[in-house]
Order: C-alpha cells, then structure tokens, then sequence
C-alpha cells in the first residue's frame, strides 16, 4: 500500500507532522476520507508520545510511528478507500459493519470468504441477532469457502446427529431466537457462560440441542473454540 518506505526519526516525524497537520486542517473538509485520517493522526500522536521516554520498546514505537505516518501520508491522497485499505483502518470490532457496506461488490466466493475473515476476527462487539442471521442465510453459491480444507475435513468425519451447546441469556430460550454460534465442547460453551454473565449483567445458561450435520452452515476452529454456526429455524 505505501511505498518507497523511509525510517525517520520520531522527532523529524513531529517536525514534518506539524507541518502536514496544518495543512490537513486547511483541506480536510474536501477529503472524504477525514474521519478515518483523523482517527489515523490520533493513534499515531499517541505513539510518537510514547517515544518521548526511551524504554525497551522504543524500537518498536519508532517504527509504528514510521508506518503509520507513512499510511497517513497516503491516505490524505487516495480518493477513495477501498474495502481492504477501510478493514486495515478501522479497529475489528467495525469489521462486520465495513463487510457489510462493501458486500455487494463481492462475487460469491469472495464474499463467502471476507463474512469467514471478518466473523472470526471481530471481537465478541454485541451485532443483532439479524445481522448475522442475514448474512449467514445468504443463498450465494460456494459457502463451502466459508471454511479451510482442515475446517472441512473435521466438519466431514462428524457423525450425522452432533450435539452442540451454547452460552447464552435466558431471553433466547423465550425468543428461540438463539445466536449462530455453538461448540461441539460443552466446557467451552460453559465457559461463554460466565463471560457473558459478567459482561452483560444477566442470567445466561448453557444450551443444548442435537441437530443433523446437514444444518450446520460452518465448522471453525482458527480460535479453538470447535464453533459450529448454526441457524435455529423459529416460529
């Protein structure tokens, strides 16, 4: 994305800044990228203050704040950022929202991966149930892709009937209207359990249900977690 990189020192990189600020500031409202750049500015002025007191890992913030003030210098040019140049720029919990709004411009294969690369990374950030309901019922054809070859070979060697549990509130056993994603491990789901009793401040429980294999849209386990995404049909 950025060429012909060149490492310069924190305190040029405050000096060249300041002057590049000045005149974003001047510009910035023409460039439909502000938002993003902005957010770019801040995180690289919190990494050039992290150098002002030489530690271990002033190496490391040197060369952060190399790259992302090269980035920026390229982002206040492009006229448009992209899908890839917007999930580089944007921290994983927005991931769904970006595929989401780029969606449309993916052939079959492509978006079957992207939803795969997106869902696995964001954060646990609280989606409606909906967002994932839609995209994971989407008819598009290759949704094999969603999974790697050793994804697909476990899925495969499953029996016909698997058990599978989830943690989850209380509210989803009255709605049915139960989240996507289950484990065939049920210390796993347990697990999920008290986090999200922790975090959300509710009564949660452990699921359990026993489905044939043919109703399994995916089998994950990039965070070895055994997830399976499953769609509970409700009335």
């Amino acid at each position: 994305m950025v060429k012909n990189f060149k490492m310069l020192p924190p305190d040029k990189i405050k000096e060249e800044l300041a002057i590049w600020e000045a005149e974003w500031n001047l510009r910035k409202s023409l460039n439909p990228n502000a938002r993003v750049i902005d957010a770019k500015l801040k995180q690289l002025k919190c990494v050039l203050n992290k150098t002002k007191i030489p530690t271990s890992n002033y190496m490391i913030n040197a060369i952060s704040a190399n790259s992302l003030y090269n980035e920026l210098k390229y982002l206040s040019k492009v006229k448009k950022i992209g899908y890839k140049i917007e999930l580089m720029t944007n921290p994983v919990s927005d991931y769904i929202k970006i595929f989401k709004k780029h969606e449309s411009t993916f052939d079959d294969k492509k978006y079957w991966k992207e939803l795969a690369y997106v869902y696995i990374l964001q954060n646990y950030r609280k989606i409606p149930y909906s967002t994932f309901y839609k995209l994971f019922s989407s008819k598009r054809k290759y949704r094999d892709v969603l999974m790697t070859k050793e994804e697909k070979k476990i899925l495969t060697a499953l029996p016909d009937y698997i058990t599978i549990y989830r943690g989850g509130s209380v509210d989803e056993e009255v709605s049915k209207k139960y989240g996507i994603s289950w484990t065939l491990n049920r210390k796993i789901a347990k697990n999920f359990q008290k986090v999200k009793a922790i975090r959300d401040k509710k009564v949660m429980k452990v699921f359990e249900m026993k489905i044939h294999k043919s109703q399994v849209i995916a089998y994950f386990n990039q965070r070895e977690e055994d997830e399976i995404i499953y769609i509970h049909k409700h009335k």
